[in-house]
């Protein structure tokens, strides 16, 4: 094993903000921890990189293309090395910085995952050199505002998810490396490394080291991955379509029109052990669609109460017939104010009462499916969610928090 202490941290800044042993100015309680916070940037060329459709990896590149360049689509990776991060810290916030290489205001959203290992090699100019390395479970959905040229501060949302999953590895050790895919829809023109070292994306982690406990809570999501693992069910005559663009949350609309529809959500290989302590649950959509009423609706979740969900089907009434739980989450989210965002707004109250229903069943097993119902009267209001069949990036995510 190598010494941290003993290994050149390049350009990471470490700032320690001293905390007393009783607690902090938050009203957080720490035993003998502090909480730490990392700032460090892209250190060589091998570290940002670009790959289009056909496998082609670039680097040495004179800009980071986020989404596409002109019509091919790119895969960005990003790697900031020697992370001075002990396992078992809890990582309360991070985020990635751009400057803009060029103003850009075309509709983009980036899917930002990790890569799933803490060794990774650097980057080389060999086919699918980026892509083909294994990703985390978690993501981050980026929706960017419009850019403009040399603007700094261009900041990712939080990936705290990511890193966290990437730091319970079994392998990694302080000093590993962080690497980050980004790819999706739209255009947005970054500095790299080798078009300016002073602008090329910075890496800032905010963590917690606590002494008391040598690990933290895991963290899992899982995204809808079929196209029979979402649908939606008409109240009046019990009609399933299992195939849509949008998941009608509260009124209907075109095929769901004049009815409260009854939604599924199926997720699968949910690799938790039975009776294991869920400390926070919810679901992540992503708008599909603007919200054209201003009305608040009341959205009323259970989930399935078997041991294994099986796929949604057209049979009449096939979606809410399933057994309930007695758990139940009610939710009421505000109107939605874009296409492509999945943030706040678009994500459920916590459903961890449901989820531990569930895995305690007694024949619940680490690798089974749960299936979700959200149902509830809109008053002539729709949340319009992105379904797997607009685009698999963007489809439903069950996100699941255990207890230390």
């Amino acid at each position: 094993m190598h010494n941290p202490y003993h290994r050149s941290l390049g350009s990471i800044t470490i700032l320690l903000l001293f905390i007393a042993i009783g607690g902090c100015s938050d009203g957080t309680s720490l035993s003998g921890g502090g909480t730490f916070q990392i700032q460090t940037s892209i250190s060589s060329s091998e570290a940002d990189g670009e790959e289009s459709a056909n496998g082609t990896t670039r680097l040495y590149n004179q800009n980071l293309n986020l989404g596409y360049e002109g019509n091919n689509k790119q895969v960005v990776g990003l790697r900031f090395e020697n992370i001075d991060i002990p396992r078992g810290a809890l990582i309360d916030d991070a985020q990635i910085n751009f400057t803009a290489s060029a103003a850009g205001s075309k509709p983009t959203s980036i899917i930002i995952s990790g890569i799933a290992d803490p060794q990774n090699a650097p980057f080389e100019e060999t086919n699918r050199n980026i892509s083909s390395r294994a990703r985390t479970s978690a993501t981050a959905l980026w929706s960017i505002p419009p850019w403009k040229e040399d603007q700094t501060d261009q900041r990712s949302p939080d990936l705290s998810s990511i890193i966290q999953e990437i730091i319970r590895l079994p392998g990694w050790e302080r000093g590993d490396t962080l690497a980050f895919l980004l790819e999706g829809r739209g255009a947005r023109s970054a500095y790299s490394y080798d078009q300016s070292q002073d602008k090329a994306p910075t890496l800032e982690i905010r963590y917690t080291a606590d002494s008391s406990s040598g690990s933290v809570g895991d963290v899992f999501e899982y995204r809808i991955d079929s196209k029979t693992d979402d649908a939606q069910e008409r109240s009046d005559n019990g009609v399933v379509r299992l195939i849509s663009e949008s998941l009608n949350l509260g009124y209907g609309i075109g095929s769901m029109a004049a009815s409260n529809p009854v939604v599924g959500l199926r997720f699968n290989n949910i690799d938790i052990p039975r009776n294991a302590s869920i400390s926070k649950a919810y679901v992540q959509f992503t708008s599909n669609l603007e919200t054209f009423e201003p009305y608040f609706i009341h959205l009323t979740i259970q989930g399935e109460a078997s041991d294994s969900a099986l796929p949604f089907d057209q049979n009449s009434y096939s979606i809410s017939s399933r057994p309930p739980t007695n758990a139940t989450s009610y939710w009421e989210p505000s109107p939605w104010s874009g296409r492509l965002i999945a943030g706040p707004d678009q994500r459920t109250d916590d459903i961890s009462d449901i989820i531990s229903e569930i895995i305690d069943r007694p024949g619940w097993q680490a690798g089974n499916s749960i299936a979700l119902t959200i149902s509830g009267p809109g008053e002539a209001s729709t949340r319009f969610a992105s379904a797997f069949e607009n685009d698999p990036d963007f489809a439903p995510l069950l996100h699941i928090e255990l207890d230390k």
